[in-house]
């Protein structure tokens, strides 16, 4: 009896190799298989890590930064000028800009007092110095 022709009988050799390897492997979750991979990385969402910046001042003008990215810190009290904290709340917003400005103002008139303080505690002690070489 001759065999039928692939046209005639409605199946390749292509799906009949296809369907041979598929009844040789084992069907998902059965004992004995791999569970299924799972998704690529990227095709996971991912989140953002979070930053806190914290900018501290202290009464004598002085400034440090700490940064924290996520659960880790990254920065610890790294000094900053009043000039750069000053450049920085100008550019963040006009509020942060102001109450910076009035804590700045602050801060300058403190070290003024000291310098005058410092400045009559010299001219003292230049006095006594003058009385001691004569």
């Amino acid at each position: 009896m001759p065999t039928p022709s692939p046209a005639v009988s409605g199946t390749s050799e292509a799906d009949t190799v296809a369907k041979s390897a598929a009844a040789k492997q084992p069907a998902a979750g059965a004992p004995g298989t791999k569970p299924a991979a799972k998704a690529p990385a990227a095709a996971r969402k991912t989140k953002a890590p979070e930053v806190t910046v914290t900018l501290t001042g202290t009464a004598d003008g002085e400034w440090s930064v700490d940064v924290i990215s996520g659960k880790k810190r990254a920065v610890r009290g790294l000094p900053v000028t009043s000039s750069a904290v000053a450049q920085a709340a100008k550019v963040l917003h006009p509020e942060v800009a102001e109450v910076v400005a009035g804590i700045l103002e602050a801060a300058r008139e403190v070290q003024q007092v000291k310098v005058a303080q410092l400045a009559a505690e010299l001219e003292e002690a230049k006095r006594l110095l003058e009385e001691l070489t004569d």
